[in-house]
């Protein structure tokens, strides 16, 4: 009798062991998407600087559109800087969220690709952590930012 019991909980501790497995490629697969960090906290040390978690998801809008090529001119304009580096996976994203209008993006390289270590200009500007966007009063704004949040630091229309 003990065998026939041993036997028969044997699918249900399969069934249960799958589940287990199953909610934990669940809860990986979320961490991986939407992060549990809390905004702006670094999340990789990456030689002398820090690669920093976006504020808020954003979606990322059609490449090519007027009026991103004239906001990110704006954003020149104005004297906003956007300090990166070319291994940094949010300063990709950002640029990212400008489509083919990230060419006029104010981009300032602070990686050098030959030795990986922090730029003097950015050393001189006090980057510590990227994306960071500078202000045109100098005042810094680290992290990934969606538009609408650099058109309401910098004043440009979006």
């Amino acid at each position: 009798m003990v065998e026939n019991l041993n036997k028969n909980l044997i699918p249900f501790a399969i069934i249960i062991a799958a589940l287990i497995i199953a909610g934990a490629i669940v809860w990986a697969t979320m961490i991986y998407i939407k992060g549990i960090e809390k905004p702006g906290r670094v999340l990789e040390e990456a030689g002398p600087a820090a690669v920093i978690q976006p504020e808020e998801p954003e979606k990322i809008p059609p490449t090519g559109e007027p009026s991103l090529e004239a906001f990110a001119k704006c954003l020149s304009q104005r004297g906003m800087k956007f300090y990166g580096a070319f291994w940094c996976h949010w300063c990709n994203k950002q640029k990212e969220l400008f489509g083919e209008a990230a060419q006029y993006l104010p981009y300032i390289e602070c990686s050098d690709k030959e030795t990986g270590q922090l730029t003097s200009q950015c050393q001189k500007a006090g980057i510590s952590g990227f994306p960071t966007w500078q202000l045109p009063d100098g005042e810094k704004s680290p992290g990934f930012r969606p538009l609408e949040k650099l058109a309401e630091l910098s004043g440009c229309q979006l």
